[in-house]
């Protein structure tokens, strides 16, 4: 009788296992609605700065395999320039991974190492206070500072638990929003003194940007 029942709750635990499963598949198969902006019609003026477009190294548009890629170069006067990227998925596999081509997997395999890492809130119109994350990436002699995000609707971060959360409130719709990231590159010695620079850009990208 006991090998009876254990079988029986063996079954009943397999067909709770598996309904589950599935109820999560299906929760997580949705398509994507394309953005209704384009990235390259981000302005090339920025409070004095002007923007010309960077060439992206061969073989990286494929990698990153976006629907849509911005890379602008923006300068002025004799300050360092700030490289402004943004990258736009809107395949369901880039969408469930979060967080698509993470900055510490992307700079870590061309090289660099993190020195330090800070996180900031940036107040932008409309989204309120959002999170940027700022790393102080070197390779040699060269020093750069990245500050990033993502964003998929209204919903800014950067890290991938808070964006698992954030999934939470489009599980089980057949339609999702893009994922977004922006990427802000500038060389400097430190977090605390290009961090005029990233605000200035942050809020300006957002302020264009309504996906």
């Amino acid at each position: 009788m006991r090998t009876k029942n254990s079988l029986i709750i063996a079954l009943v635990m397999l067909v709770a296992f598996g309904s589950v499963a599935l109820w999560v598949r299906q929760g997580l198969r949705f398509s994507v609605a394309a953005p209704t902006q384009k990235l390259s019609g981000f302005p090339k003026s920025v409070d004095g700065w002007q923007g010309t477009e960077e060439v992206l190294e061969e073989g990286v548009a494929k990698i990153l395999s976006a629907t849509d890629i911005l890379s602008l170069r923006f300068d002025r006067g004799a300050e360092a320039p700030v490289i402004v990227h943004a990258s736009t998925w809107t395949d369901p596999d880039s969408v469930r991974n979060a967080c698509p081509h993470h900055p510490d997997i992307c700079y870590q395999a061309h090289g660099w190492t993190i020195q330090q890492r800070e996180n900031m809130e940036v107040e932008v119109e409309r989204l309120g206070k959002i999170p940027v994350q700022s790393i102080v990436m070197r390779r040699g002699d060269q020093q750069v500072i990245v500050a990033f995000n993502y964003r998929i609707a209204d919903n800014v971060y950067t890290d991938e638990k808070t964006a698992r959360a954030m999934h939470l409130q489009f599980f089980g719709k057949p339609v999702w929003p893009a994922v977004t990231k922006l990427m802000i590159q500038v060389e400097g010695p430190d977090i605390a003194s290009v961090k005029p620079k990233i605000e200035k850009f942050v809020q300006a990208f957002y302020r264009w940007y309504q996906p």
